[in-house]
């Protein structure tokens, strides 16, 4: 139930409306995509073991928040 919560207030953190499934730009461990294309993306991952990203996407520079649901943790990088 805390993984659960700890998700739900995630994505209530997000941009999510207006956002569409876009699964094809998946890439490496990613297993669904949600976009807005060139303005946000979230990106579901459920046991992902090496990289994970996004591919067929606009060059530029983007903020990467990362959610460890199980732990809890919470990281914010640009890349």
């Amino acid at each position: 139930m805390e993984a659960c919560g700890r998700l739900v207030e995630f994505m209530e953190s997000t941009p999510f409306q207006g956002m569409q499934p876009r699964d094809d730009l998946a890439g490496g461990g990613a297993r669904y995509v949600m976009a807005r294309l060139g303005e946000g993306y979230l990106i579901y991952a459920d046991s992902a073991t090496g990289p994970v990203g996004l591919t067929r996407i606009p060059a530029g520079l983007y903020r990467l928040r990362w959610l460890d649901i199980r732990g809890g943790q919470q990281r914010e990088t640009l890349v």
